[in-house]
């Protein structure tokens, strides 16, 4: 299908599929007259990248890791590869603490405050 059908269908904009492509981490078959083609099965991947990214990893880590997250076997993961995943589970750790720790001081703030009219 089409760039525009496949990004309806994805619910991400035809430029986040033009950059994931030079990214390299989406990879369209192309038609005849050279335009992007993309099989119903790549919609998992593009649901894939979208998570990794809210997951605030960059796109050269999701390069690095995509083909992992898409085996539906065993990961046979190297050294480097357990320690990436280890230092992006810490970092996340780290930033929920704080956002936790937001959101309590706000919370508490607004049980403590009187609105003036």
């Amino acid at each position: 299908m089409k760039i525009q059908e496949f990004s309806k269908l994805c619910g991400v904009s035809a430029r986040s599929l033009r950059h994931y492509e030079k990214s390299g981490l989406l990879a369209p078959a192309r038609t005849a007259a050279g335009y992007r083609d993309y099989d119903r099965s790549q919609v998992a991947v593009v649901r894939q990248i979208q998570w990794l990214l809210r997951a605030r990893l960059s796109v050269k880590k999701i390069q690095y890791i995509l083909p992992c997250t898409l085996q539906e076997t065993k990961i046979l993961m190297c050294q480097d590869l357990k320690g990436l995943f280890e230092h992006e589970v810490a970092r996340l750790e780290e930033e929920i603490n704080a956002l936790q720790q937001s959101r309590r001081l706000l919370q508490r703030t607004l049980k403590n405050s009187v609105v003036v009219e």
